[in-house]
């Protein structure tokens, strides 16, 4: 979930490259609220900010803004997530 479009971009790609089946929600656009700062402000999240929600709906990584390489933070994040819900389970 973002505001600004270039995290929907980061998000394609980073699935592309993780071989995972990533969805940007864009604030404003797919996502709306009638207090899009309250919104920002409940997930901690400046106006260039992204949150990564988990299917079940809880917050598993955000940056407050916009980082310099979205795509690099990004895939990294979806890296660790996947790998730690991936774990195998004991018998």
């Amino acid at each position: 979930m973002a505001a600004d479009a270039r995290w929907g971009a980061a998000a394609a790609r980073a699935g592309e490259q993780l071989g995972l089946d990533v969805k940007c929600l864009r604030i404003g656009a797919e996502l709306q609220s009638s207090d899009e700062a309250a919104l920002r402000a409940a997930f901690g999240l400046g106006d260039e900010g992204a949150s990564l929600l988990r299917p079940d709906g809880y917050i598993a990584w955000r940056a407050g803004d916009l980082s310099a390489d979205p795509l690099h933070l990004l895939t990294e994040a979806l890296a660790s997530v996947a790998a730690s819900s991936q774990a195998p389970q004991s018998e």
